[in-house]
């Protein structure tokens, strides 16, 4: 089972002030990576895919040298970087979406995500082969 997490990160911060609130640094690691790191925890998920500001893809590449992240233009609304996103998506069961700005997810959560929508799938395979 492929699962692929996409991160939106195409926000350009106007209302935080000239920096882009993603490169902040909070115990001296950025908030995307506080992000990253949680859903690179999770064995589950084989890809990640970031849909980032154009101003700060360079930045992200360096800081993100992981065959399993790969980092893509975002969108100018948080939906069309998600549809950037899909579209990035290859050979995947499941997408997992979440927004980059957002760091304080915890593995648990994502990993009860993950079994939630594998269960929800169980029950629909279930309830369709009952209507055969």
């Amino acid at each position: 089972m492929q699962i692929t997490a996409i991160i939106t990160a195409g926000g350009s911060s106007t209302r935080f002030g000239s920096t882009n609130k993603l490169m902040e640094k909070i115990h001296s690691k950025e908030i995307i990576r506080h992000t990253l790191d949680a859903f690179l925890s999770v064995n589950e998920i084989s890809r990640i895919i970031i849909c980032a500001n154009k101003s700060i893809i360079d930045d992200l590449k360096t800081i993100f040298d992981n065959d399993k992240i790969k980092i893509i233009e975002g969108g100018t609304t948080r939906q069309q970087s998600v549809f950037n996103g899909l579209n990035a998506c290859i050979n995947c069961d499941y997408v997992l979406i979440h927004d980059g700005a957002r760091p304080m997810i915890s593995v648990e959560t994502i990993k009860k995500a993950i079994e939630m929508v594998k269960e929800k799938n169980e029950l629909n395979n279930r309830f369709e082969k009952e209507l055969e």
